[in-house]
């Protein structure tokens, strides 16, 4: 065989089947296996690479078709590189048995039509097999009586049978023409799943297309969300540094003004302290030095100059209370605000992890009580509506309860026990008097 022919291949093992060798066997799926991934005893499964599922290694049925493709892609692409099949002998094959399914070069044609059983076998040469393609039919043979072919279809046990089938075992069956079955199945039953398969595959393309179309759009809108987002809390930033700034002004503003105060009460108090010590320095010194008409010529001079120190009234000296602060009230409020703040809406918010979305525990938790009465809502809905089933069957077999019991009537049922206890009182009364 030719190695560029495309044949089908193995859904398991991808390896290509070969005409003439072992027959494909049909997955679940309907994808088909060799024989050998049927056969391995490496694992109890098999997965198809096609699904992507996996399927246990069971006893399957032969796909037909697929061998039916490789004969026929074997037949088509590779004509001239066919070889008989009989005696594997090398020679090119010029024709085709129908009936025992092999290809016959010339040598092995002529002993064919000269043996007796085989000479009445229909054969097709290998230009007009290619020719006829996918419409050449064979007809098939029973497996147990391998003389006759399969003609008929049990409707009764749903198979396929020959003549002798048909008078061995299934006489009392109905019993109908192959073709009729085959025409039938072609005609209506495969049509009407096509048109089922045409329509859901329809439904699913256009189900593809809009996903794609979403997936699409959902790219385009992260690409504005972000670029919003950005300029949204750029915006915030800016309006934070700017209201950052005016804070900063007012702040030095007030502090300006109550160093200024501080540095003329500090000038002053210096002031009086060089006056004080001045009168000080000097009253030390006429203590040592003056003599007493000299310390009472000057005694006018030194009591009016030391009151007026002493009766000088200092500053006020502000507490370090009265220093300015930077109030830091509602910056919780406003934290949980800006926290919760979002410009994305939709139903694939998260709804676990809010301490991550929230950082405020307080709001997180607010949030999640409000979610979980919402749950618990949802819930008593759902028992409230089982309550009302339950009552409405509850009352309909009270009623069934009710018309039975006035449709039984009691003087039946009484005439019905005296009959059967009769029997039993006269027999006992006979006993008693004998």
């Amino acid at each position: 065989m030719a190695s560029n022919v495309a044949l089908p291949q193995c859904r398991v093992c991808q390896t290509p089947y070969k005409f003439g060798g072992p027959a494909p066997y049909l997955l679940p799926c309907l994808h088909s296996v060799c024989k050998a991934c049927l056969d391995s005893d490496i694992d109890g499964t098999m997965s198809c690479s096609i699904c992507r599922e996996t399927f246990f290694k069971t006893v399957r049925a032969k796909d037909a078709v697929t061998a039916r493709a490789v004969f026929l892609a074997t037949a088509s692409q590779s004509a001239a590189e066919l070889f008989c099949t009989n005696r594997d002998d090398g020679n090119q094959a010029i024709s085709w048995c129908q009936e025992c399914e092999a290809f016959l070069c010339h040598d092995c044609m002529t002993s064919h039509s000269e043996n007796k059983s085989s000479k009445d076998h229909s054969t097709v040469s290998v230009e007009d097999l290619v020719k006829i393609g996918k419409d050449y039919r064979r007809k098939q043979h029973c497996q147990e009586h391998t003389t006759y072919p399969l003609a008929m279809f049990d409707h009764d046990c749903d198979e396929l049978l020959c003549l002798a089938c048909r008078v061995q075992g299934h006489k009392g069956c109905d019993v109908g023409s192959i073709q009729e079955v085959y025409n039938f199945l072609k005609g209506q039953t495969l049509p009407e799943y096509i048109s089922k398969l045409t329509e859901k595959m329809a439904a699913n393309n256009a189900t593809e297309i809009a996903l794609t179309e979403f997936d699409a759009e959902l790219e385009r809108n992260r690409a504005r969300m972000k670029v919003s987002i950005r300029h949204t809390f750029q915006e915030l930033h800016e309006m934070l540094q700017q209201r950052e700034k005016e804070i900063i002004q007012r702040l030095d503003k007030c502090l300006d003004i109550q160093k200024r105060e501080n540095s003329e009460s500090l000038a002053e108090v210096r002031l009086m302290t060089e006056r004080c010590d001045t009168v000080l320095d000097f009253n030390q010194r006429c203590l040592d030095l003056s003599t007493p008409s000299d310390l009472f010529s000057m005694k006018r001079n030194i009591e009016a100059r030391t009151t007026a120190c002493t009766r000088v009234k200092l500053p006020f000296v502000r507490s370090t209370d009265s220093l300015p602060t930077f109030t830091k009230n509602w910056l919780e409020d406003v934290k949980a605000k800006v926290a919760a703040y979002t410009c994305v809406s939709g139903d694939y918010l998260p709804m676990d992890g809010l301490e991550e979305n929230f950082p405020d525990v307080a709001t997180a938790q607010r949030y999640r009580r409000e979610k979980q009465l919402q749950h618990w809502r949802v819930e008593l809905q759902k028992v409230e509506a089982d309550m009302t089933e339950l009552q409405l069957v509850y009352d309909r077999d009270l009623r069934h309860a009710t018309e039975l019991r006035k449709n039984l009537e009691v003087a039946p049922l009484r005439q019905f026990i005296s009959s059967v206890l009769n029997p039993f009182r006269s027999r006992r009364s006979q006993s008693i008097a004998s």
